[in-house]
Order: C-alpha cells, then structure tokens, then sequence
C-alpha cells in the first residue's frame, strides 16, 4: 500500500509539473519586485544553492544539447557520463531511473518527474531495507519518511545525496528478501533488483558520499545475515552462488562502463580533489550536528558563513542516535531475541565510528582501511545520520518485540506488568528528554 501510494503521488506531482525546486531565487535576486510566476506555494531558499545554482541549471543546459553524453563546453569535448546530477542519452543512464524522464518528456514535465523520482527512490530504498530488518510496516513507514525529510535532503537536493543512499539501501534490501525468497523466479527477482541498484549506486561517483553510506548498510546487511543465518536456514553453498552471481552480474557491467568512459575515469581519478586527496577526520561543528532542526547555525551567521562551507553543506540529520545508545543501554541487550542483538552493536559501532570520524578523527590506520582518509569529514555526516535513523529504527522494532513476547512469570521472575512498563517508558522518556534539552 505504501509504496503504491508514494508511485501514485510522484506519478501526480510529476503530470501536473510541480516540482519542490528553489530556482525562483534567481528570479529575486535579479531584482524583480514581484515573486517568480511559476512560484505555485512557499519560499525559495538560498541555503540549498546546490540544486538551484548547480544541478537545475546543469539540467536545463543539457535539454539545449539533445542531453548529449559529449559536452564541448570550456574545456573542449569530454564525456558527463561519470558527473552526477548530468541527464545525458547514454546506455548507463538506465542504471540512473530519475534521470529517465527528462529523456523523454518536455522539460517542464520531465523536470519535474525527475525531482520525485530522485525522492521516490530514497523513500523506496529505504523502506524494503527496514522492512526486511524489522518485519514491521510501521517501522518502515515512519523511518523511511523521516530520513527523507531529513534537512540534509532537502537543503542538499541532489542524485547524489539522495540516490547515493537511495540505492544502496535498496540493493542491500532486495539482497536480504533474496534470501527468504520462496521460490526460485522470486530469488532471481530480488537479486536482479540488488544488482542493478548497487550498479547504480556505484555510477553516481561521489566517494564522499557513497563511502560512508556503504559502510553503514554494509554493516547493517552482515549482521542481518549473520544473525538470521540459522533461521533463514541459510548454507554457505547458497550464500557463495548468490554473492558470485552479484559480482559478476555487477562487475562485468561495470567493467564496460569502464572501458567506455576510461579517459574520464582516469582524468578525474589523476585530480587532487576527489583523486589524490587524503584527508584526517575532525574539525567539523558540533552545534551544526545538533542543531539541524533549529538551524542555529543559519540563524547565527545568516548568508555569512564561513568560506570552507557552501550553504548546503550546514545542513544535518535530527539525531535520534544518542537516545537509541541510552535506551540499549538501559534495556541491556541481553533483554532481546539474538537477532537483534547483533544488528543493534553492528550499527551502534559504524554509527560511533563514523560520528568520531567527523568530530575528532580516527587512527590513520583505521581510517585508511575504511577509506574515510577518502571523505572530508564535513561530508561524512551522511554516514552519522543514515548510522543514527537505522539504529533508532532497529532500536524501536527491537523494543516492541521484546513487549510483545510473553514472559514466564515463576516467583523468582519479577513480573513485568503494565506499571514496571509505565515506570520504564517514563523513566527512557525523562532521559532522553533530558538529552534532547541539553543539546
């Protein structure tokens, strides 16, 4: 039903060419006394520059050239396959589905089509993964919309925000639902599914991004297999078969990409920034972290910020990651069914790790094998925000299991009744209030 109703809407939004763009910024930066025609309802904002200063444009570029895969534009012909946000007629745009209907439909429409799709694919990634962890349809609806509406999201409105997680929770998803498939055309179903959204995935080329993003599901999806091996009566044997399709499937198309666009892969790859560069952790905010709903640190320094941050980049997550530690810490894990209680320490320790890398650094060591010396430590909030939703979400389906389950009551057992569940609830609430108040 909800992903039915989330098609149904994109596919509304999209034939009446609404779209959520701030593109009318222009319009009043020019002067004009009165609002852009087009503005249907709200404000155009300036802190997400990155969409309309950056992408729209780029976009609206592109349909002047027939959406070419060759731009001769100042630095004479190179390929735009390999840069994000750069609708083009090449093969490889299959892989990029937001980036279809600008292919095919007039500008107005395919624009806006475009913009709904890049949300219905975050929203649609994000809940087959926490359907498959939790088992819970309201889990998965609450926690799917709440990373989509993250201010990270909406102010850095880009394929290769949005996308980047998008995809990579819906690979790591179908991957999971491969393996409770009943039959074998389900099976192969799923696993298509995973492999064409790790391959668009990978296309989107951000590291900064896709580094940490792929840490945190990657995570998240071993514990799930590891913690349900025995009662998804999974074998080593079936596990083999299924990864070495995947790698095939997967590295053989990206293997072609490669050779098709290999000048541009290496020219970039030969760059300092995102080639050669490695950087060290730390440095970053800690008010613009916990801020995000507030957004003091707009409020603070208005359009004057600092020159190292674009107005996108002081966009965050609401972090719900803290009150999840307190809680599992107050619960204890050994309250929970052995399933959750791996998924719940995997995820806890990318979430702590990644939130270290962007607050104080890591070990060179550590950061090297993890390739985060790869992500400024300002984009790696990405990682802490995905790392914090997941570990909440988790948090919650875990807690309403361990409710729901009937418990043996003998006179050594303290019942747990409905007053020692008030006491509890009260007492998690009073806490994190209390965190939530503080910071």
């Amino acid at each position: 039903m909800y992903p039915a109703l989330l098609v149904l809407a994109t596919i509304g939004l999209s034939s009446a060419g609404l779209s959520g763009t701030s593109v009318g910024v222009i319009t009043a930066s020019q002067g004009h006394a009165t609002p852009d025609p087009a503005l249907l309802a709200g404000t155009p904002r300036h802190i997400r520059n990155d969409e309309w200063g950056v992408a729209t444009p780029l976009l609206v570029a592109q349909s002047h050239h027939g959406f070419s895969p060759i731009s001769d534009d100042s630095i004479g012909n190179h390929t735009v396959t390999v840069l994000p946000d750069i609708p083009n007629t090449d093969w490889s745009t299959l892989f990029k589905p937001w980036d279809l209907p600008v292919l095919v439909l007039d500008l107005e429409h395919g624009f806006a089509a475009r913009w709904w799709v890049m949300s219905l694919v975050l929203l649609l990634g994000a809940y087959i993964l926490l359907l498959a962890l939790t088992d819970r349809v309201d889990i998965a609806v609450v926690f799917s919309l709440a990373l989509w509406l993250s201010p990270f999201f909406q102010w850095w409105y880009l394929s290769s925000s949005l996308d980047t997680v998008g995809m990579a929770m819906m690979s790591v998803g179908a991957f999971a639902y491969s393996l409770r498939a009943s039959s074998t055309p389900r099976r192969v179903a799923w696993l298509t599914l995973a492999a064409y959204s790790a391959i668009g995935f990978t296309l989107l080329f951000y590291p900064p991004f896709q580094i940490p993003t792929a840490l945190v599901v990657g995570v998240v999806g071993v514990c799930y297999v590891v913690g349900r091996w025995h009662e998804l009566g999974l074998t080593a044997r079936r596990l083999a078969i299924d990864l070495l399709g995947l790698a095939v499937v997967i590295g053989g198309t990206l293997g072609i990409f490669y050779l098709h666009s290999r000048s541009t892969i290496v020219a970039i790859d030969g760059t300092v920034y995102p080639g050669h560069r490695r950087v060290s952790g730390g440095g970053t905010s800690l008010l613009q972290l916990l801020s995000a709903p507030f957004g003091l640190t707009l409020a603070q320094r208005g359009t004057a910020l600092p020159f190292t941050l674009n107005q996108s980049e002081i966009s965050s997550f609401v972090l719900l990651g803290p009150f999840a530690l307190l809680q599992i810490q107050r619960v204890r894990l050994r309250a929970f069914a052995p399933r959750w209680r791996l998924l719940l320490v995997g995820t806890a320790g990318v979430f702590v790790t990644i939130t270290a890398w962007y607050l104080i650094s890591l070990p060179p060591i550590l950061a090297s094998v993890l390739f985060l010396n790869r992500v400024e430590a300002k984009r790696a909030i990405l990682g802490v925000g995905l790392g914090s939703i997941l570990l909440m979400a988790l948090f919650c389906a875990a807690e309403f299991e361990h409710e729901d389950v009937p418990r043996p009551t003998p006179e050594r057992d303290v019942p747990l009744g409905p007053p020692a569940r008030q006491r509890r609830i009260l007492t998690g609430a009073v806490i994190c209030g209390a965190v939530a108040f503080g910071m």
